[in-house]
């Protein structure tokens, strides 16, 4: 019994396919009308389902997106960067990142804090960089530890683990992606500029 709607179509086309041509015509067939009725009857029960699972995939993906473009809306678009939190960082755990177009932003280094609360005591923003600020991770079990912190985790070569709205996604920065530019091009001058920080 076939189970999926590309199954059910695949066994109606090969029904119509396979049906003898009625006599004197070219384009008209003779099939067996309640096996094809049956094969439309699983099909119209199948597509339902199919059709919801394939909406949730498409939500969840704009929802990513979304969630995304709220990051680097919130953390990017800021025209103010103090650095105050990379000066009182004991760890050096908060980095001023020279971005290419000469915005600076501050990328938290994941393996780098212990979570002292200095920054987040002298912010003057009422912010907390280190569980704020886009991170950078250095391993997968720093990834999942600090699952609220949005953020990156270099996998070698161009791809790298992302983090944005609390949905995790592989990316590869040398293809088309959901990225928004301002956070690809922070990942992209970490990855280039800023080895040392991996």
């Amino acid at each position: 019994m076939a189970t999926g709607v590309e199954e059910l179509l695949e066994m109606l086309f090969n029904m119509i396919d396979d049906a003898k041509s009625m006599p004197l015509t070219s384009d008209k067939c003779i099939i067996e009308r309640d096996k094809a009725l049956d094969l439309l009857d699983e099909i119209r029960e199948q597509f339902p389902m199919e059709l919801s699972e394939a909406r949730k995939l498409v939500a969840a993906r704009a929802e990513y997106i979304a969630s995304a473009k709220r990051e680097g809306e919130r953390c990017l678009a800021c025209s103010v960067v103090c650095e105050t939190c990379a000066d009182v960082c004991p760890n050096r755990a908060n980095v001023a990142v020279k971005l290419p177009d000469g915005r600076a932003q501050i990328l938290h280094v994941d393996r780098l804090c212990n979570e002292c609360g200095n920054c987040a005591a002298f912010c003057p923003y009422d912010s907390a960089p280190y569980r704020e600020k886009f991170t950078l991770f250095h391993d997968r079990a720093g990834f999942g530890e600090s699952a609220e912190n949005q953020g990156f985790l270099p996998l070698g070569g161009e791809k790298v683990l992302v983090r944005l709205g609390g949905q995790a996604e592989e990316i590869d920065l040398g293809a088309p992606n959901v990225l928004p530019p301002d956070i690809e091009t922070l990942i992209l001058t970490v990855l280039g500029r800023l080895r040392y920080l991996l």
